[in-house]
């Protein structure tokens, strides 16, 4: 069965600790007596991609890539990933452009092929009813120029009728901070309901802080989407988001910016 602990964006690590306790997975089942965690079983392995399309005004399909996320867990309290995708790296769904850039650099990839690049860990703090993890690591956004940041956070989930997803981080720019690589403030936040055991519904939203401009760059996002569970180990999921469905004047707010992301994965 498919656990409520993650759709949309903010935990999409936490899927496969579902998918490989199958006993601790429903939300008809009484939490308080199941030992969930925010990371993976030791020995467990998920590997994930999303494709990320841009479907904004004037800008459909440009651009359109690809992102991989691996996770292995090293012990059942230490999660260790190499991410490239927006929902990996931030928590929320609505990148477009990351990782591999298919599209070239007239139809909005920019220079290069190949972008944000990160090691990531998750660390268990809580287990039962409301997990707990620190979730933290190095990023890259771009090589040229090199966009290097530090992360730090917190994930976690309250199990109810629904599950409430939180992922608060700080994102610190360490390389060319001049250039705009500078401090920004990220809470997703989602919840999701299990229609089926193998279907779930959710929705994501949250805020986007930069410290820098934060009167012109703040922005709301918001996502729904679903998750459909095709065996014990491998699910296939979408999400339609806008990215700015809220926000300063410095960026495109409302209709106008939007991205559909379509993705999977499966936990060995």
């Amino acid at each position: 069965m498919l656990e409520l602990r993650t759709l949309l964006g903010a935990i999409p690590l936490a899927v496969a600790v579902a998918v490989a306790c199958p006993a601790a997975v429903s939300a008809q089942t009484a939490p308080a007596r199941e030992s969930h965690r925010m990371t993976l079983p030791k020995g467990t392995l998920l590997a994930q991609g999303f494709i990320e399309v841009n479907l904004s005004a004037d800008n459909v399909i440009k651009p359109v890539s690809l992102s991989p996320d691996i996770w292995y867990g090293l012990n059942d309290d230490l999660s260790l990933g190499l991410v490239h995708s927006a929902p990996g790296s931030g928590g929320f769904y609505g990148g477009v452009g990351t990782s591999l850039c298919l599209t070239g650099e007239d139809n909005g990839c920019g220079a290069g092929v190949y972008h944000n690049l990160g090691l990531d860990a998750r660390y268990n703090l809580l287990e039962g009813v409301l997990p707990l993890a620190v979730d933290g690591g190095v990023f890259i956004s771009d090589f040229d120029p090199f966009l290097l940041a530090l992360k730090v956070g917190l994930v976690g989930k309250w199990q109810g009728p629904i599950a409430v997803i939180f992922n608060p981080n700080l994102s610190v720019g360490i390389t060319e901070r001049d250039a705009g690589n500078e401090e920004v403030f990220s809470l997703p936040l989602a919840t999701m309901y299990e229609i089926t055991p193998k279907i779930s519904v959710g929705l994501q939203t949250g805020i986007v802080l930069p410290f820098t401009d934060v009167g012109n760059l703040w922005r709301i996002p918001l996502s729904v989407g679903g998750r459909f569970l095709i065996t014990g180990g491998i699910w296939a999921e979408a999400a339609f988001t806008l990215p700015a469905v809220a926000g300063g004047d410095g960026i495109t707010n409302g209709f106008d910016a939007r991205v559909l992301t379509v993705g999977g994965g499966v936990v060995l």
